[in-house]
């Protein structure tokens, strides 16, 4: 056997047990990170989970509430009708009061009429009217007259007077009947005031836990694409193990091969030289010529490999330009618009694997760089993955939320309210890339979406 084809052979079995040792670690390693991530995804689906049943309590609450709402209005509307009815009732009797008042002062002016008639005319009226009678029963009749038309001045004053005061104590009545009536819808108003209250510190907690709902089930995409990664990672060094397996056993089968013949080449040349001996008083020539036969040499090249170092390539510029606020009101996170990876399907630049889905867009920047917050929110997430790095979210209201990944120092904190345009974290090279740069995300109701449809 040449002395090549074994060096390559024992190569090759070295390199498939050194191999071996580091694909173990780097699957087991790999597995330890989906273990991990398996239990961030396990408390993150109780914690959603546990998020649903507050969110249902609240709505069941705030439905009563709206029930409670809606039985006081009705009960409002029926106060002001009767209030209306009352002040109408009120109106009308104030017109029967005037009314009485006007009968009482018109009988009572011509009972004075009649007062002072009576006393011009002195007691010669009252005698001629007697002395006039014809008859005992004419001056009776007289007599009587008299005395009716006194009595009747007497009695229709008495009548006004009473139907005035009956008509004032009704007035009264309606008057305390409309007080309570008002006292109660202003009972019902401050009710229903303070329902209002609890109803909007109800949706503010609905609201809270909406986007703690959203959060979660982005963490939990997030998780799934990590463990994800990480299958295709094993997968692709099981791929190479088999591969390095079947070049060893192709390796090892070579070199058996390769001695088989080398021992079938020898025992043909011991029988060929035993031949040629006994032949040799035959042909001396020939027999010269074998025993002078040499074995050939090795005739093969042994080139050094190539001694390379790493190129490393000069840092594409940077463009800057100042914040231009998008129609959907956010900004570039960074100052840098060098887009290296757009958002998609691409090939992975680590794993290598095809069609892989990118959530965000990669903007390359210097170490170090400036990231702010493209709009104005709430910070929900401050955390690390080893394929994220560390990273931060901000919900920004109406289900909208953007994620800033493989940062160097992050400079905000979970439930900080940021600015459009802080300064919240820095450009670095945390968890799984190959250069520095900014993974910047959008996701729209737990779904991401094209960042470029938010910042351009």
């Amino acid at each position: 056997m040449k002395k090549r084809e074994i060096g390559i052979i024992v190569a090759l079995l070295l390199l498939l047990a050194t191999g071996i040792s580091v694909f173990a670690a780097t699957i087991g390693g790999a597995q330890q990170e989906i273990n991990r991530i398996q239990q961030e995804v396990n408390k993150t689906r109780a914690r959603l989970k546990e998020l649903d049943s507050l969110r249902s309590d609240v709505e069941k609450y705030m439905k009563e509430l709206d029930n409670e709402l809606t039985a006081l209005s009705e009960e409002l509307l029926q106060l002001e009708q009767q209030m209306a009815d009352k002040q109408e009732e009120i109106r009308v009797t104030k017109e029967e009061l005037e009314a009485a008042r006007e009968d009482e002062r018109r009988q009572y002016e011509a009972m004075k009429i009649r007062i002072q008639y009576m006393y011009e005319k002195g007691d010669t009226e009252y005698v001629d009217i007697l002395f006039s009678a014809q008859s005992l029963s004419d001056l009776l009749n007289s007599v009587e007259y008299i005395s009716q038309i006194s009595e009747y001045d007497r009695d229709m004053l008495d009548v006004y007077v009473a139907v005035k005061e009956e008509i004032q104590d009704k007035e009264a009545r309606l008057e305390a009947e409309y007080a309570e009536l008002e006292e109660l819808k202003t009972e019902n108003e401050a009710k229903q005031a303070a329902l209002e209250t609890v109803m909007e510190a109800k949706q503010a907690e609905l609201d809270k836990y909406d986007a703690e709902i959203g959060d979660a089930e982005m963490q939990l995409e997030d998780f799934e694409e990590d463990i994800a990664e990480q299958q295709e990672i094993i997968r692709q060094i099981e791929i190479q193990m088999e591969e390095s397996r079947r070049a060893a056993a192709a390796a090892s089968s070579r070199a058996a091969e390769s001695s088989r013949a080398a021992e079938s080449s020898r025992r043909a040349a011991e029988a060929s030289r035993a031949e040629e001996s006994r032949k040799a008083a035959e042909s001396s020539k020939t027999a010269d010529a074998s025993m002078g036969n040499e074995e050939p040499g090795d005739n093969i090249d042994r080139e050094d490999p190539e001694e390379s170092s790493p190129q490393t390539e000069a840092p594409e510029e940077t463009t800057t330009q100042a914040p231009t606020v998008s129609s959907s009101g956010h900004i570039w996170p960074i100052g840098s618009r060098n887009i290296t990876s757009y958002f998609g399907p691409r090939t992975h630049p680590i794993t290598g694997v095809v069609n892989s889905h990118h959530s965000g867009i990669d903007i390359a920047a210097p170490n170090g760089t400036p990231i702010v917050a493209s709009a104005s929110g709430t910070v929900l997430t401050v955390g690390y993955t080893s394929i994220n790095g560390n990273y931060v979210i901000i919900y920004h209201g109406d289900g909208v939320a953007t994620a800033y990944c493989h940062c160097s120092t992050i400079l905000v904190s979970e439930g900080q309210q940021v600015s459009q345009g802080q300064t919240i974290a820095k450009v670095g090279l945390t968890g799984l890339t190959n250069g520095y740069h900014l993974h910047y995300g959008v996701r729209v109701n737990g779904t991401y979406v094209n960042p470029l449809n938010y910042i351009q």
